[in-house]
């Protein structure tokens, strides 16, 4: 055999020996990437279903809570009872909830706590879950929202019945970053994985990326259509482990997630509990191992001689990798106070890791060394067989299971735990293998313990409150027949005063009419005899004319008032607006009439138009009859000064202004100027003439024209009597006919 020969044959035998080599070498690879693979997908999974139990075991427990409130009477009620239990409620579980809130059936908040001004009140009936529970009157877990308080939360709002008729809710505000801290952040058992929350409309209630929260994944994954077709599909099956490929434009290349996602079933609403992983972030170890790879095919001597010794070093660089997530794990369960498990049924072996010592009092070792059938011993003997029989239930099933029991602790005595636990399924390539978790629960079961008994005095009280109830009914059913009885008196006198008031108009009305005929003809003869002695009057007989003058005057005003009130108390005064120059066709007139009279008197009479239009339009007669008598009042009760009269107006508002220097009015007399028949001085020794009907008159002409009469005076200082009158918009377009009763 020639050298050439030779050489090709150990050519050949590298050749084939490289690419021997190399097929070990990838099986040993894939092998390595499947195992590691499987490992992660499983402590995702189970991160995954740990999450969602929690999740649901924690809304359970509100569940149970709400119900028993809204069962209360004094919450149906919300008296001031009612107020201190649901804020007790939140004092004992505010480091869970974000408040408290009892809002009546039409979705008006009737009171929240703690307490925030100008809350109570405030209409949310728009929010889509209270327009559930309006609805629907059946318990509904809300969205992401933000909350009139002004903070993101999540609403959990339970229907509140009186007498089998809803009657509102009572609801609960939880901050989701609570539920992310309880059940998501903390509940990791590896390193690995990142969660986020989902509800069944595809909105993000919880992400590591803050700005997605209450956004829908329509929105946050829109720039990656791949991703966002693989999310709508994990959401409608609700349940498993997927991978997914979508081309990532920030890194400009083809990146795969692995997601695990468990369905949490919540009153009307699903939510999915995403934990998913880069997946070349799970196999870092390998891509290592692969450069390795590469080096022993290119080196025949390196890859034969070395190849055992680098499956080797693959192999512990695995298991340090496996033991570092197991630290990791055990980490994470010291830091939440909880105690994990790996029971491999077949071999009947279980492996342990957690805070053991610190809730059960045993050495890692001393747990590790106990058999199964010695474990279930510590169980106490009255949750002994439905623990067991649950667990078993779940290895035939396979599905989760959740269990509440009391387990002896070391020193002797017992404390509760909750344990969730599960079988791996067979997809994951691992036979037989329930993983599970325990936690101490006793704090919980302590004050579950005392909110029955809280429960069963309250039942007592009001059993006790009822009886009471009972007797003061009794006691206003009798008086409520007396008040009866009463009011019917009082309804009969009210309908005899208001006949005698009818014949009192009517007879005012009549008489008023009978006096001012003669008063007409005394008036007419008067005025012939003054001039047929116009020439020969002497001071006396002017003098005489003058007084006759002003009493006939006087007399028929006074008719007139008695007429017009008349009229006015039957309900039969006609409201006619027109338009007219206020200024000029009203005011300017009065201002004639009274300006001579105040000249007299050493009065100054001054109007001020200060109206920015001309003309307006209102009830001519009416509104020349309230502002005459304001300014014969101002003339009448001011010696000395001046008295303004002032037109403020524009294209929505008449205010006219009558403002003097005179005599004032009491603060006494101010609340009865409108009243009939009322002057400050009364009796024959009264000061001032006046009947006391003007004021009264006016008040009802405002009150038919839809306007306001203010007074402001001191006395001694003067007055000030302001008319506002709101000009109605289709005042123009209607004639407005007013007919209503006197008081």
């Amino acid at each position: 055999m020639t050298y050439k020969t030779k050489l090709y044959i150990y050519i050949a035998f590298l050749i084939i020996s490289i690419g021997i080599a190399s097929y070990l070498m990838n099986n040993v690879y894939d092998a390595l990437k499947d195992r590691a693979f499987s490992r992660i997908k499983v402590e995702l999974a189970f991160d995954s279903k740990q999450a969602a139990a929690g999740i649901k075991k924690y809304f359970e427990k509100l569940r149970s809570d709400l119900n028993f409130l809204s069962s209360l009477n004094e919450v149906k009620n919300l008296n001031k009872k009612g107020k201190e239990i649901l804020s007790t409620y939140y004092e004992s579980n505010k480091n869970v909830i974000k408040g408290i809130s009892r809002v009546n059936k039409s979705g008006v908040i009737t009171y929240t706590y703690p307490k925030v001004k100008d809350i109570v009140g405030k209409d949310v009936s728009y929010q889509s879950h209270n327009k559930f529970i309006i609805k629907n009157h059946t318990p509904v877990v809300s969205d992401v929202f933000k909350t009139v308080q002004g903070y993101q939360a999540i609403a959990y709002a339970f229907p509140v019945f009186k007498n089998g008729i809803y009657d509102g809710c009572v609801s609960l505000l939880i901050p989701f970053h609570n539920l992310t801290k309880e059940f998501l952040n903390s509940g990791k058992s590896t390193g690995l994985g990142a969660f986020w929350l989902v509800d069944g409309k595809g909105v993000e209630i919880y992400c590591t990326i803050k700005e997605h929260i209450g956004k829908p994944i329509d929105e946050t994954l829109a720039l990656a259509p791949e991703s966002l077709d693989s999310v709508k599909r994990m959401i409608k099956e609700k349940n498993g482990v997927s991978s997914y490929t979508y081309f990532s434009r920030a890194a400009k290349m083809n990146i795969t997630r692995v997601s695990a996602y468990s369905a949490v079933e919540l009153d009307h609403t699903t939510w999915i509990v995403f934990n998913d992983e880069d997946e070349k972030n799970l196999f870092i170890f390998t891509d290592k191992y692969y450069s390795e790879l590469i080096w022993i095919i290119v080196v025949f001597i390196i890859v034969v001689i070395a190849s055992t010794a680098l499956y080797l070093r693959a192999k512990r660089r695995a298991k340090k990798q496996i033991n570092q997530l197991e630290t990791i794990n055990e980490i994470t369960l010291n830091e939440t106070g909880q105690i994990a498990y790996r029971y491999y049924i077949d071999k009947g072996k279980i492996n342990w890791t957690g805070r053991i010592e610190d809730i059960l009092g045993y050495s890692k070792e001393e747990f590790d060394k106990m058999k199964y059938d010695k474990l279930i011993r510590l169980i106490h003997p009255s949750d002994r067989e439905s623990v067991e029989k649950s667990r078993q239930n779940s290895i035939k099933s396979g599905e989760h299971f959740s269990s509440e029991y009391q387990v002896m602790h070391k020193n002797g005595g017992y404390i509760f735990v909750e344990e969730n636990g599960a079988l791996v399924p067979s997809e994951y390539e691992i036979a037989n293998l329930m993983v599970g978790t325990l936690k101490d629960i006793s704090d919980r079961k302590k004050s579950e313990l005392e909110l029955v008994q809280n429960k069963e005095k309250l039942e007592e009280l009001v059993k006790q409150r009822t009886l009471e109830l009972e007797e003061t009914n009794k006691r206003l059913e009798k008086d409520i027949r007396k008040r009866m009885e009463t009011e019917a008196e009082l309804i009969k006198a009210k309908e005899e005063a208001e006949e005698s008031d009818k014949l009192k108009s009517d007879f005012l009305a009549q008489i008023s009419h009978e006096i001012r005929t003669p008063i007409n003809t005394i008036q007419n003869y008067s005025f012939l005899i003054k001039n047929e002695v116009m020439g020969a009057q002497t001071e006396l007989m002017k003098e005489s004319f003058a007084v006759i003058d002003k009493a006939m005057h006087r007399l028929i005003r006074t008719i007139e008032l008695i007429i017009n009130m008349a009229e006015a108390q039957k309900g039969k005064v006609n409201i006619n607006p027109e338009k007219i120059n206020i200024s000029s066709k009203i005011l300017s007139p009065i201002y004639s009439t009274y300006k001579g009279e105040c000249a007299k008197k050493g009065v100054v009479l001054n109007l001020n138009n200060f109206s920015e239009k001309e003309e307006h339009e209102i009830d001519s007669h009416i509104f020349s009859t309230i502002i005459a008598n304001l300014v014969d009042n101002a003339v009448k009760y001011t010696h000395e000064g001046q008295i303004d009269i002032n037109l403020i107006a524009d294209e929505k508002k008449i205010i006219c202004e009558v403002v003097d220097t005179g005599i004032g009015i009491s603060e006494d007399f101010l609340p009865h100027i409108f009243k009939p028949f009322t002057q400050e001085t009364q009796g024959y020794t009264r000061k001032y003439e006046g009947n006391g009907l003007g004021m009264a008159l006016i008040k009802i002409y405002a009150d038919l024209l839809g306007a306001s009469l203010q007074v402001q005076s001191k006395k001694g200082e003067g007055s000030t009597f302001r008319f506002v009158y709101n000009i109605p918009q289709n005042l123009s377009e209607e004639k407005i006919t007013s007919e209503k009763s006197s008081s």
